[in-house]
């Protein structure tokens, strides 16, 4: 209790003065002249908030700690009280969309108290915006998924890639007993919402193994796509952690294609080349395999970078192409050279889009000018320009381009029917390709995939569809689920990395299986194994497994916007500016 006459002109007694603010329950402003009267300086921040506290309005915030008897007065903030411990917390968050700046200096934090949670996409591939973090265990970090440069042939702006850090989530077991909860806004308007049913986001404490956020749930009433942080929701993590990274598929950094370059560059079986620089003036890379082999085979992945699961497909092709150790891969080399390329939108992974690359080219849309739209073109999407350029140079015999499909729940593949030149012989190797990665990989199927084209109407200016036609070849589409794969689940994974892998690993006997009959003359279907023989697919869904199907998504449409569409053409015009004043910079320093 204060003793209301112990004042500066009694004689100073330190014992008495430590005792009376150790019992100390009056207002906060009467423990500032208790502190002045004994002549004791706090630290700039600790006064700070204790003149907040004594400022009129202040409330006395209720503790939970039954051996306190302090009075806790923090300006509406209910941070807890100073035990000896010096926990200083700023709490600023800068944001695209808004700024929660908050200087909330203090001590020990009782049991109870709420952490502040940060949420940041400054880093390779990351993808968010963040609209409200005020309430992470009510109505939850609010979010919205930030949209690709405008792409001018489909009219649109794609999204639905996101990846981001959150830092300070709860998972139950911390002090407040609430798990952090994460929701998307307006995932309606995202280019696939079909694609959002039986989705489960994934979750990594180390950005190495990735698991699944089980109780992630859409909501079409309203739009949202939510999950929380619970541990029950999280069942494949084997750690954990406060520090948690988030994303739609496992990412496929830009440093890892380049620590997996430089380790197939190693190989002796291996030749890299630059095939031509991108927007951004990143290498456009091309991994030669083999080189006696006649048969030019030719994988190609990512021309959509959200679907990093074709680079993890890549990965597992190579490495066993060139692992002198697997012999299959090696009988496969002594007829066949493959050409690979990784990554065909470097820029588009790295500034963490969906489908575009910096000038906001579908490259998948890229392969033929279609009406007044020219392509490929060297201002828009060299990445192809180059890659048809080196293809027509070396000739094709064999077409893998790998994706990743948002809404079907299986690896499956679109083929050839809609070609001019579709016919007892393209359907037979279609059928053989499909069926011998059925054999060779359970995770593969041939039931199930998107309604094939009608006769002779193939859209060209697809990658598949114009390799198909302009070199009379096998050549596929092959997607990948971003979903767990419904053929051979595993919910507290989905489809992960390593799988992907292994099936990319899997082209080796399928390959093998195939080269025969690539350039075979005469009618050599006539005399195929029967179990290879072509069988229509079915239109997959959302929500398909392997029986009936109804009707799939063809993307979000109303995000067209002339407004943003010249907004993006200044400011792509600006970054090459940017990037030409750099370059002059560096020659300048240079000499």
């Amino acid at each position: 209790r204060i003793h209301t006459n112990h004042t500066m002109e009694a004689p100073f007694d330190a014992t008495k003065t430590k005792s009376d603010m150790m019992n100390f329950s009056g207002s906060a402003s009467d423990m500032m002249s208790l502190m002045a009267n004994a002549g004791i300086v706090l630290p700039d921040a600790k006064e700070a908030a204790l003149k907040v506290a004594a400022a009129p309005g202040s409330a006395p915030a209720e503790c939970s700690d039954p051996n306190c008897g302090h009075d806790h007065s923090h300006g509406g903030h209910d941070h807890g009280h100073d035990h000896g411990h010096d926990h200083s917390h700023s709490h600023g968050h800068d944001h695209a969309e808004k700024t929660h700046g908050h200087d909330h200096s203090h001590s020990h934090t009782h049991e109870g108290a709420v952490e502040p949670v940060e949420i940041n996409c400054e880093f390779d591939s990351g993808n968010i915006l963040v609209d409200d973090l005020s309430d992470p265990s009510g109505k939850g970090i609010r979010l919205r998924v930030r949209p690709d440069v405008f792409t001018e042939l489909e009219n649109k702006s794609h999204n639905q890639w996101f990846h981001f850090k959150a830092t300070g989530v709860c998972d139950g077991s911390c002090g407040s007993g609430a798990p952090t909860k994460f929701v998307i806004d307006k995932a309606d308007k995202c280019s696939f919402p079909d694609a959002w049913p039986n989705t489960t986001i994934c979750a990594s404490f180390d950005r190495k193994e990735w698991f699944r956020i089980l109780d992630t749930t859409w909501n079409e009433k309203d739009g949202t796509l939510s999950w929380s942080f619970a541990a029950s929701a999280h069942p494949g993590a084997t750690s954990t952690s406060k520090v948690v990274w988030f994303a739609y598929f496992a990412p496929y950094s830009w440093e890892q294609h380049q620590d997996f370059l430089g380790k197939c560059a190693c190989s002796p079986l291996v030749t890299a080349k630059v095939l031509g620089k991108t927007l951004d003036g990143r290498d456009l890379d091309l991994l030669k395999v083999g080189g006696s082999g006649k048969t030019k085979v030719w994988v190609i992945g990512r021309q959509h970078p959200g679907e990093s699961q074709a680079e993890y497909f890549l990965e597992g092709l190579l490495t066993r192409l060139i692992d002198r150790d697997d012999g299959l891969a090696r009988k496969v080399l002594q007829t066949c050279t493959f050409y690979c390329i990784p990554n065909m939108n470097p820029d588009g992974s790295i500034r963490g889009h969906l489908r575009t690359n910096a000038a906001g080219a579908n490259l998948n849309r890229e392969w033929q000018t279609t009406g007044d739209y020219q392509a490929p073109t060297l201002e828009r999407s060299p990445e192809v320009f180059y890659t048809l350029k080196e293809m027509d140079a070396v000739g094709v015999d064999m077409f893998i381009d790998v994706h990743g499909d948002e809404e079907i729940p299986m690896n499956f593949v679109s083929g050839m029917e809609g070609l001019e030149k579709w016919g007892p012989r393209l359907q037979a190797l279609q059928g053989a390709f499909v069926n011998s990665f059925v054999r060779a990989n359970p995770d593969m199927q041939g039931d199930v995939s998107y309604e094939p084209e009608p006769a002779k109407q193939a859209n060209l200016a697809i990658c598949s569809n114009q390799v198909g036609n302009r070199f009379d070849c096998l050549s596929v589409t092959f997607e990948q689920p971003f979903k767990d794969c419904a053929t051979m689940p595993d919910p507290a994974w989905g489809w992960t990395p390593n799988r992907c892998c292994k099936l990319g690993a899997s082209v080796v006997d399928v390959v093998a299986h195939c080269q025969p009959y690539l350039r075979a003359e005469g009618p050599f279907w006539e005399t195929m194994d029967a179990r290879d023989a072509y069988k229509r697919p079915t239109m997959g869904t959302a929500n398909t497994t392997l029986g009936p199907t109804g009707q799939r998504s063809s993307a979000h449409k109303g995000q067209a916007s002339p407004e943003v569409s010249a907004l993006d053409r200044e400011l792509l015009e600006a970054e090459r500016r940017i990037q030409t004043i750099r370059s002059q910079r560096a020659k300048l320093i240079t000499n």
